[in-house]
């Protein structure tokens, strides 16, 4: 019988930008740790509470990157912030962001 580790846990920086009518805006992301990308997509949907036919309408427009992405943090967070981040994530951590405004 051979035995198959699973693959080891890596991190992953998975956003999602959605706006509906123009006016509201919303930014989402997260940095996980997974195993493959299809598992830090579901791991960013269950952190922003995406569940039934939210997790299939808002999961059409989440991005996965492998890796702590310093150029998409940059956008939201400080250098240093970030590095924080990239140091807790060789241990289980996880972080989270979520940003909605609404110009109207």
């Amino acid at each position: 019988m051979t035995n198959i580790s699973p693959a080891p846990l890596q991190p992953y920086t998975v956003t999602m930008e959605y706006f509906a009518t123009g006016e509201g805006f919303t930014h989402a992301l997260a940095v996980v740790r997974a195993r493959d990308p299809e598992s830090a997509k579901a791991a960013f949907l269950d952190a922003h509470g995406y569940f039934g036919d939210a997790r299939e309408y808002f999961g059409r427009g989440v991005d996965v990157h492998e890796g702590v992405d310093h150029i998409r943090l940059g956008r939201w967070l400080t250098p240093q912030f970030i590095d924080t981040i990239e140091r807790r994530m060789q241990v289980h951590a996880q972080f989270k962001f979520y940003w909605h405004f609404n110009a109207s």
